[in-house]
């Protein structure tokens, strides 16, 4: 993403899939907007812009993007909107947020009677696995979901709804549409659990395929790679990307640094990465 790309998204002016805040002290209604986007068409939040389109971007911390990452947490079920940052000048940047449409089915099987329910979605390094609050009802179990069954979704008339406007497209298929993608992807079939309180789907990842006797990407290595081609990432950025701890991160970062293959230019807050080598 660049500056001009910035200044044509702000000529253009506020719409139903694009909106402006002057600063990240709107991140409430940021978040809020982001919301709305996802039950809409997708779009995206430019922070460090006026209502009117004016650029003045702003300075933002470490703990700046911790506060914004609190307030999408409230997002219910869970979004992970792409950030990226763009200079203006200064020590000023644009901070950018952008959704997709979300989507249905953790609404329709969601059980809101629980207290304190939630749908929550976890990155490993070798699965992706999404849980939701309750039980497996009617008597299904996590073999059953794999082979022809009836559907019969915990929440019929929100279910119903999503049906008519053609977002569920048929009826107790999603489980074995699973199988059949991840067969076809060459992965394994998704695995369904049933552990204390929730129900948990786990996406196993693709091996990375190596040559014979090639150890896997070290993490300074791939440090220096997502810095190659995004300069401006903060640790925390870094540490998301990588699904490694913050900590990790920056032990790593030292190392590199101290052996010279990577630089800091201008300051913790507001400078950017140089690869060195």
């Amino acid at each position: 993403m660049t500056f001009d790309q910035i200044m044509t998204w702000a000529a253009a002016g506020e719409s139903e899939t694009q909106e402006f805040k002057r600063s990240t002290g709107q991140r409430r209604e940021a978040a809020r907007t982001l919301c709305a986007l996802l039950n809409h068409r997708g779009g995206r939040v430019l922070f460090g812009v006026e209502p009117d389109g004016r650029v003045t971007g702003q300075q933002v911390s470490d703990h700046t993007l911790e506060e914004i990452a609190q307030e999408l947490r409230e997002i219910e079920p869970p979004a992970f909107p792409a950030i990226e940052r763009v200079v203006v000048g200064d020590g000023h940047e644009v901070r950018v947020m952008s959704v997709g449409t979300g989507h249905s089915q953790p609404y329709t099987h969601r059980d809101y009677a629980t207290g304190g329910s939630s749908i929550g979605v976890a990155m490993y390094d070798d699965r992706l696995e999404v849980s939701s609050s309750g039980t497996l009802h009617f008597g299904f179990t996590p073999q059953a979901l794999f082979e022809p069954h009836e559907s019969r979704p915990w929440n019929p008339l929100i279910a119903s709804v999503f049906y008519r406007r053609g977002i569920i497209a048929t009826w107790g298929q999603g489980t074995l549409r699973m199988a059949v993608w991840a067969e076809e992807a060459g992965l394994p079939r998704p695995e369904i659990l049933e552990i204390p309180g929730a129900v948990v789907v786990r996406f196993q990842r693709k091996p990375t395929e190596q040559s014979p006797g090639e150890a896997p990407q070290k993490t300074p290595e791939a440090i220096l790679e997502l810095l190659r081609e995004q300069p401006g990432l903060a640790f925390s950025e870094l540490a998301l990307l990588l699904g490694k701890s913050e900590s990790a991160v920056k032990r790593a970062v030292r190392k590199l640094r101290e052996s010279g293959r990577l630089q800091r230019i201008g300051s913790d807050r507001v400078g950017h990465w140089q690869v060195n080598a």
